[in-house]
């Protein structure tokens, strides 16, 4: 019985402070929406490239490498409408430049993704419409060459330190044995796809087509598994590759390199404990009440 009631005093306490909280804490309906920043990434990509046997080519995609599909056009449509819901109340029905500041990265997929958005949270009405056939109006995406942008890019640049803990993360006894553990596995994957000098980061590659083309209802090579296509995928995880929505460059390049539809393409993590401690935020900027801002990289990966 004693047990018993212990156990509700507690409750009886607990309820008590709970009670007590409630009465201090001020009401909801004195709290108000004020400001929005939104930070998002583009939609379905065709794969920035691909391998020397692979039977796809950048011909067998209608844009070519690194572009926005079809599928990520819609994916950013619908995800607009459903932003034109969750901030009803907060923006007006129809645009309004004064309230709203969009900014992207110097990207096709980007500049593609942040459009497409736009037409689905902000559908032209009344005098808005210009043409009655045309359920869209042009809505402006700002952006800056890539060599200038200090706030979506990243890295922003050769970064001494950055490069230091790239190669101390490579000699920790976690990262050599896993390279040792799929050795064998990087050599097969290099024999199938004709890669030269594959790694544990530059894999990432490899599994992005592969992925991309799956998605896209391509069939695969019959090594390429879904064994293989698990292990590629947990290497990717491991070596901190961007992923196959990203367009981010293999992983185990030092330099900054371009990608085939000319964008730049940034110098990757070393691994995904380098990746998770070391990516700095991503700053605010900008006007309005609602900021828009889209990137080829995950620039907060953890949000």
């Amino acid at each position: 019985m004693a047990g018993k009631r212990s156990g509700w005093n507690r409750v009886a306490l607990l309820q008590l402070l709970l009670c007590v909280n409630l009465m201090v804490m001020p009401p909801t309906q004195a709290r108000s929406l004020r400001f929005v920043t939104l930070l998002y990434r583009h939609g379905d990509r065709s794969p920035v490239k691909t391998y020397p046997k692979d039977p796809y080519q950048e011909e067998e995609w209608p844009q070519g490498f690194g572009q926005l599909t079809k599928e990520g056009m819609l994916q950013h449509w619908e995800l607009g409408q459903a932003l034109r819901q969750r901030y009803h109340g907060f923006l007006n029905t129809s645009y309004h430049r004064q309230e709203v500041y969009v900014r992207s990265t110097d990207f096709d997929r980007t500049l593609m993704s942040a459009e497409a958005n736009l037409a689905g949270l902000f559908p032209p009405n009344g005098m808005q419409r210009f043409n009655p056939n045309i359920s869209w109006q042009p809505i402006p995406v700002h952006t800056v060459p890539m060599a200038e942008d200090r706030l979506l890019k990243f890295p922003l640049g050769p970064c001494p330190r950055y490069e230091q803990l790239q190669n101390e993360t490579r000699q920790t006894p976690e990262y050599q044995n896993e390279s040792s553990r799929n050795a064998q596995f990087l050599d097969m994957v290099a024999n199938e796809t004709g890669l030269t000098d594959l790694t544990l980061e530059s894999v990432w590659n490899v599994y992005d087509t592969l992925f991309c083309e799956q998605t896209h209802g391509l069939r695969l090579p019959p090594w390429a598994s879904p064994q293989t296509m698990q292990r590629l995928s947990r290497l990717k995880d491991f070596t901190g590759g961007e992923g196959p929505a990203s367009g981010g460059s293999p992983a185990g390049s030092d330099t900054e390199e371009l990608d085939p539809n000319g964008d730049h393409l940034p110098a990757p993590q070393a691994a995904g404990l380098l990746r998770a401690r070391h990516y700095p935020g991503c700053p605010a900027n900008g006007t309005g009440r609602l900021q828009w801002r889209t990137s080829p990289l995950c620039l907060l990966p953890h949000i």
